[in-house]
């Protein structure tokens, strides 16, 4: 009796990419669509006031480990409020490229988990509720 090949190896590689490309597409949509419309909730308005700071002289921001993120948020959104003006959309657009990256990540994931495994999993994130909010929550 014949063994059948896994489901992972029947996948072609243009139906992978192709897959992959509607995944990646569904999950920029869900994360960069109307992003500036829902107003600051108010950790996103303190996180504000810092990026506000490193906009304006002197240009610092003091860490404090207690309380808040780390500095690596605030510089990211100190480049796209550079490039986009102090906008909504420009901070938000951290989190969302970030989120948008991680379901990129997930491709690279193929040899370990093959190939439907990595399809899969980023089509969940892709969608998942949580994901999608906070991939769009600065």
């Amino acid at each position: 009796m014949k063994q059948r090949e896994p489901i992972a190896s029947q996948i072609s590689p243009l139906v992978w990419s192709l897959l992959g490309v509607v995944i990646v597409s569904a999950a920029v949509i869900l994360r960069l669509y109307a992003l500036e419309t829902k107003p600051f909730h108010h950790d996103e308005g303190i996180n504000g006031m810092f990026i506000l700071g490193l906009l304006k002289p002197p240009y610092t921001f003091h860490y404090d480990p207690r309380n808040y993120h780390g500095p690596t948020l605030f510089y990211f959104a100190k480049l796209t409020t550079s490039a986009f003006g102090v906008t909504d959309f420009a901070v938000r657009f951290v989190p969302a490229f970030f989120s948008i990256a991680t379901i990129l990540l997930m491709f690279s994931l193929r040899s370990w988990i093959g190939s439907v495994g990595a399809l899969a999993s980023a089509a969940l994130v892709a969608v998942s509720p949580g994901a999608v909010y906070f991939g769009r929550y600065f």
